[in-house]
């Protein structure tokens, strides 16, 4: 069994946050889109951490499809300016797959048309 240990720094420390792994892969589930404030902060955070782990952060736009909370398409599609990027559950899972295996980076996983 492998075991990981990932150390974030106290609140209020900044983001020079350090990141041990110990024989496991690190990925991350993150926005595709841009979030205010300390949610903001946050995912820089965690995107900053995880990739000085060797990591992968995975950029989700919003999902859509059976099982999640827009059944169909996100309310509003297409709009003008454009809202948060989207991607279909089947569809992120399946880009998904292929970033298990990916060297460390972010991958972003949206839909095409916007």
């Amino acid at each position: 069994m492998t075991s990981a240990t990932v150390a974030f720094p106290p609140r209020g420390a900044g983001s020079s946050g350090r990141a041990c792994t110990c024989g496991a892969r690190v990925i991350a589930q993150s926005a595709a889109w841009s979030l205010p404030g300390d949610g903001g902060g946050a995912v820089e955070l965690l995107e900053h951490t995880v990739l000085g782990a060797g990591g992968v952060v995975v950029r989700y736009g919003r999902l859509y499809g059976p099982g999640t909370y827009y059944p169909v398409t996100p309310p509003g599609y297409p709009v003008t300016p454009p809202g948060p990027p989207r991607i279909h559950v089947a569809e992120a899972a399946r880009r998904t797959v292929t970033l298990l295996e990916a060297p460390s980076g972010i991958g972003d996983v949206v839909d095409d048309s916007g």
